[in-house]
């Protein structure tokens, strides 16, 4: 009977040590399960996280574009008012001389020619 109770003792043991092991191979088991839904959620954040860097570099292409085209239209309006202002600016001297009474259609009077009422208004203007 005593071989029977050490195959007993040891049978006991085998089965200690089988359930041991069977718990450290769950642990590992869920440990793995852990590691998978931890790099299943990285995946998904990384691909999140592309498709954010996308859109920004989109809208930030766009906004760049938008910003060369106004920067183009300011360029292009600051021109058309130096222009609009030379014209005024030459209307109103045609104007100030049409005021005095000089006609600046006409031909100008030739060197040497003393009308005095022509100097006059070219003294005044």
């Amino acid at each position: 009977m005593h071989n029977h109770e050490l195959s007993v003792a040891a049978k006991t043991q085998l089965d200690d040590r089988r359930i041991q092991l069977d718990r450290e191979d769950l642990k590992l088991e869920k440990q793995k399960l852990e590691l998978d839904k931890r790099e299943f959620t990285v995946g998904q954040e990384e691909q999140f996280w592309k498709f954010q860097n996308e859109r920004v570099q989109a809208k930030e292409k766009e906004t760049s574009n938008a910003l060369a085209k106004l920067q183009q239209e300011k360029q292009v309006i600051a021109s058309q008012a130096i222009i609009k202002n030379a014209q005024a600016l030459i209307d109103q001297r045609m104007a100030e001389f049409s005021a005095l009474g000089i006609d600046l259609h006409a031909r100008p009077q030739p060197c040497g020619s003393y009308d005095p009422e022509y100097i006059r208004r070219y003294n005044t203007a």
